[in-house]
């Protein structure tokens, strides 16, 4: 019982940033994205994911698995390819500050 406290205090501190990042993952996808994913016009996307911080091999690596990997430059990953439905869970992530389609 006495573990049972700081246990659960521990496992909301580890959670909250993956939960606060599912909760606003729209907030995240800039307005022209989210227009074009309502029109439903395009089967794939080229997106430009924006950190709020220099990316490293961990960021890159798990944003490969929704695209093809077609850049990196400091806090921007350009990703081609990506399946609409792969749009909601990339800005899901806590560290994902913005999701933009590419030009």
């Amino acid at each position: 019982m006495r573990l049972g406290i700081p246990a659960a205090i521990l496992a909301a501190f580890l959670l909250a940033p993956s939960v606060l990042g599912w909760m606003s993952w729209e907030q995240r996808l800039s307005s022209q994205l989210q227009s074009s994913m309502e029109s439903g016009s395009r089967e794939l996307y080229d997106i430009e994911v924006i950190l709020a911080f220099d990316a490293e091999l961990f960021h890159v690596n798990k944003l490969r698995e929704f695209g093809t990997l077609a850049g990196v430059h400091t806090n921007e990953i350009h990703l081609i390819r990506v399946n609409p439905s792969s749009l909601q869970t990339i800005a899901g992530y806590y560290w994902v500050q913005t999701v933009e389609e590419a030009d």
